[in-house]
């Protein structure tokens, strides 16, 4: 264990950096080694010369940050070093989506935070829509695990201990279905997810969500939402007022928001894409030509900020331009970027690593002083926060370098978290090679999203939607050499469950993949030695299932609050049940007791007719039907 004695400018990081002592792996000891720490109008740096040692930061967090350079050297014996960074982007940070069923303990979240602190980021955003409470509002996050105000506000001041700026990020328009559902929100119900624009009652609840968090939080920032208010107008709204314009609707309601933002001494954000849907013809986000009307542009609040969230190019002009429409705004503009791993079981790297180096470098390009990467949870939050710290890790390398080499990466990798990148890597397993989607799929690098793991797993075996999809590419292999990989992965400390967790997925995959395919073709082909085999197989698959549903329960009450848990219990019941289901039907054909499995007569159709498009069917996320999960 190192023993290390710091002098110097450390009021500011003294405790920080006893909470982060044990984590990093050093004492801080009198008799230590010592390093000489100095505050800096700008800039860190981690200096080893002949036995002598120094940090110097501009702001807490970039302490922490030199700190894992410094004790990383140490560790391999270096005496003579020197890494100096600048920030390149004033903020930056990663938003976490505590609204779709993870609500992450208090301890959880300030794991997290240790952990992000060594990497130097100093922003992080909570993106909680019901998932906090407020008094006068009992069913607003009821039975959804949502925070108490004491619990915010320790999350809120274990931030600041490392100079993490923590941003609620609320919903004020749309995406509030949670809430809307029950009936005491009835008044202020425009459509089921969709907040009613003009009604007294709205604003009401507007001002609490507010006034809450001015009592929690200690930024002066808040993200407002209002993004993807599609139905906006259509519902309880059009009942009352007839039809109105979207863009008259959209900036009356903004005027009112923004008047009790003012009140609370809040300087706003919010989601942008409305401004663009509003303006252009197509009714679609990414046109960077939308023209905004100066009757329109007049009507925005001046302290708002635009947040362009883009997660899908791989190419620098794309953000270039639509940065650039943005401009014509007239607003400060704050970009968000996304690692790939909402609506899926693993999250996908080669796409997110793309996209994150070429809007990174726009947002530098031309400004742009406050990045995050958003982490979302559609589908459940099915991929495990930890399995993400790759790619913040990349965000943050991003922030501090204009380039950054793989061995970098690497190296930084290791020294922020103690951990193996390459293993790492081995989680996202549905990164397929360029030249496969190609060869296979004729698509192109733009759409390297594909999550066919989260179809294999729960696909019913009996029904087989995706089989005919599915049928020409070799997913076994694909998935087996992931399997026969993360067997050989070393020790990585309290991140080994996630590792388990992983070896039990793969080996389900590659047995599962074309388990139906091949059930069906040895059922029509009357070769009951063949099902009996295959019989086998599926019982191994259905004690695979059971142990992953536990291990996902152990790793889950780990980090997470209960509520949002029950999704995967009914995800994984009815998966079992299917499963125990076929093993039946099989089972009696196989025996004589029944003389035909229908389900496997019945004609295996491209899913939705999509022919041989695994990009789209890997899109497709409800559980509306036998084969999908939402």
């Amino acid at each position: 264990m190192l023993k290390l004695n710091f002098k110097g400018d450390i009021a500011d990081i003294k405790e920080g950096l006893s909470l982060l002592a044990e984590r990093v792996g050093f004492d801080i000891d009198d008799n230590g080694i010592c390093v000489s720490v100095t505050k800096t109008a700008e800039g860190l740096s981690a200096v080893g010369n002949n036995g002598n040692y120094e940090i110097t930061y501009s702001n807490k967090v970039e302490f922490f940050r030199a700190l894992s350079f410094l004790t990383a050297r140490l560790k391999k014996g270096e005496s003579d070093f020197s890494i100096a960074e600048k920030a390149k982007i004033k903020t930056s940070g990663y938003m976490l989506d505590l609204s779709r069923c993870a609500v992450l303990t208090v301890e959880s979240a300030k794991d997290i935070i240790e952990r992000t602190a060594l990497m130097g980021i100093n922003m992080m955003m909570l993106y909680t829509e019901d998932t906090y409470q407020m008094e006068k509002y009992p069913y607003f996050g009821y039975m959804r695990g949502a925070y108490t105000k004491e619990e915010l506000k320790e999350i809120d001041a274990y931030a600041l201990k490392f100079g993490i700026e923590l941003i609620p990020c609320i919903q004020t328009l749309a995406h509030l279905g949670a809430a809307l559902r029950w009936r005491d929100f009835g008044d202020v119900k425009d459509t089921s997810t969709v907040l009613l624009v003009g009604e007294d009652k709205t604003y009401e609840l507007i001002e609490e969500m507010i006034k809450t968090c001015r009592e929690i939080f200690a930024t002066d920032r808040i993200h407002i939402g209002m993004d993807e208010a599609f139905d906006l107008g259509t519902g309880g709204f059009f009942q009352r007022n007839g039809y109105v314009p979207s863009t008259e609707i959209m900036n009356t309601h903004l005027k009112r928001v923004s008047e009790i933002v003012d009140k609370y001494n809040y300087k706003p954000m919010l989601w942008s894409d409305m401004f663009f849907t509003s303006c252009n013809n197509e009714k679609y986000y990414y046109i960077p030509e939308t023209q905004f009307p100066d009757e329109f542009k007049n009507n925005i609040p001046e302290n708002l900020q635009m947040v362009y969230w883009d997660y899908e190019g791989d190419h620098e002009e794309r953000y270039d331009a639509m940065i650039e429409a943005h401009k014509r705004l007239e607003h400060e503009i704050v970009f968000a970027g996304a690692c790939w791993s909402w609506n899926r079981l693993v999250p996908n790297f080669q796409k997110t690593f793309m996209a994150s180096r070429a809007a990174l470098s726009a947002c530098k390009k031309h400004g742009v002083q406050t990045a995050f990467m958003t982490i979302w949870g559609n589908g459940g939050t099915q991929t495990n926060f930890y399995e993400n710290l790759p790619a913040i890790q990349l965000w943050a390398e991003l922030t501090y370098n204009d380039e950054v080499s793989d061995e970098l990466f690497a190296e930084h990798f290791n020294a922020c978290t103690g951990y193996d990148l390459d293993a790492f890597m081995l989680l996202s397993c549905d990164d397929f090679e360029v030249e496969d989607i190609i060869k296979h799929f004729a698509r192109t690098r733009a759409f390297l999203c594909i999550n066919t793991s989260i179809q294999i797993l729960y696909q019913d075996v009996l029904f087989g939607l995706l089989d005919k999809n599915f049928a020409d590419y070799d997913f076994a292999s694909h998935y087996r050499e992931y399997y026969d990989d993360i067997k050989k992965v070393s020790d990585q400390g309290d991140m080994n469950d996630i590792f388990e967790i992983h070896k039990v997925l793969y080996r389900i995959l590659y047995k599962k993949c074309d388990i139906g395919i091949r059930l069906t073709a040895a059922y029509r082909e009357g070769d009951k030695s063949v099902l009996s085999a295959l019989l086998d197989e599926l019982k191994s698959i259905k004690a695979d299932i059971e142990t992953l549903h536990v291990m996902y329960y152990d790793l889950w009450h780990k980090m997470y609050k209960p509520f949002g848990w029950e999704q995967f219990d009914m995800k994984f019941g009815g998966l079992k049940a299917r499963m125990d289901t076929a093993i039946r039907r099989v089972s009696q054909y196989v025996t004589g007791e029944i003389s035909s499995i229908p389900e496997f007569e019945a004609e295996r159709l491209y899913f939705d007719g999509y022919p041989n498009a695994m990009i789209e069917v890997g899109s497709v996320n409800t559980f509306d039907r036998p084969a999908l999960t939402d």
